[in-house]
């Protein structure tokens, strides 16, 4: 029987990035709809307190932190071509309402 590399063993360990990772897949298709912590642990078939612990490690961000910011990187894209009022933008990229998007875009994007 032949010996795996040690770059076949890192590419089949079972790392926590991974895991991370298919949660990050789940919050862009699905950025008009609310996200729980617990739902994107489960996603990524850990518990939540174990997944915010690394999610923050692996990107640097707490979970809510960062689908904020993917919600506002998105609206940021989409001003430019947008022909309806801000505050159905707000609702489509899952802000609760115009006065919280203007709130957090100052906060986050304008640094």
């Amino acid at each position: 029987m032949r010996a795996k590399s040690p770059i076949t063993h890192f590419l089949r360990r079972e790392d926590t990035s991974k895991h991370v990772a298919r949660a990050i897949a789940s919050i862009r298709p699905a950025i008009d709809e609310p996200l729980s912590v617990s739902a994107l642990a489960e996603r990524a078939g850990m518990s939540k307190s174990l997944f915010h612990a690394h999610f923050k490690a692996v990107i640097g961000l707490a979970p809510g932190k960062y689908q904020k910011v993917i919600c506002l990187l998105e609206a940021h894209c989409l001003i430019p071509e947008w022909k309806g009022a801000i505050s159905a933008l707000a609702f489509d990229v899952g802000n609760e309402s115009p006065a919280h998007i203007c709130r957090d875009y100052a906060r986050i994007l304008e640094r």
